[in-house]
């Protein structure tokens, strides 16, 4: 779970955000496993390092069922966040582990010391991701840790999941912006 927590909530330097993006990155992220669903609550507990934290999902949460995947899974126009090693002008990433997601909903694009999220591009055996304007070429590393996501409910989310998220603190509670669970 930790290297995939790493692929979804780095928050890295967020340049040129929008005012709804910026609220988006004020948040913070929770990692753990998932205790309790409160399904009228509209809610799920997660038990952390730190102790158990409440997690409310609104109608602005995006929910992910993360899934192993594999190079052919790397399509154009999907949302993607690149983990790996930079070149010295940061005009390519060697990218170790990808996460592609099945829509962008709340997350921003960035690029931040060894990551890159943005929109992919596959032309051949060319490929490319485009965050913040700048169009930055893609290596892929051997092994390759792909990972790919669907939509998912509240209600498909088990005690024992393993999940990562980041929210927003409300007066109502952590309103949760992403989720992404992996089943266990």
């Amino acid at each position: 779970m930790a290297a995939a927590a790493a692929l979804f909530l780095a928050h890295g330097a967020l340049a040129q955000q929008s005012p709804a993006q910026a609220r988006r990155s004020a948040g913070r992220s929770f990692e753990g496993t998932v205790v309790a669903i409160n399904p009228a609550g509209k809610s799920f507990t997660l038990k952390t390092s730190a102790g158990d934290v409440a997690i409310r999902v609104t109608d602005e949460s995006d929910l992910h069922l993360m899934r192993p995947g594999d190079k052919s899974s790397i399509t154009t126009g999907c949302f993607a966040l690149v983990t790996g090693a930079f070149s010295a002008d940061r005009t390519t990433i060697v990218a170790k582990g990808m996460s592609l997601y099945y829509k962008q909903g709340g997350m921003v694009e960035y690029i931040s010391g060894s990551q890159v999220r943005g929109q992919f591009k596959r032309q051949g055996a060319a490929m490319t991701i485009q965050a913040n304007g700048k169009l930055i070429d893609v290596q892929l590393a051997t092994p390759l840790m792909v990972l790919t996501s669907q939509p998912l409910q509240l209600g498909d989310i088990k005690a024992g999941d393993k999940a990562s998220t980041w929210v927003l603190e409300t007066d109502e509670g952590n309103d949760a912006q992403v989720v992404f669970v992996e089943r266990r």
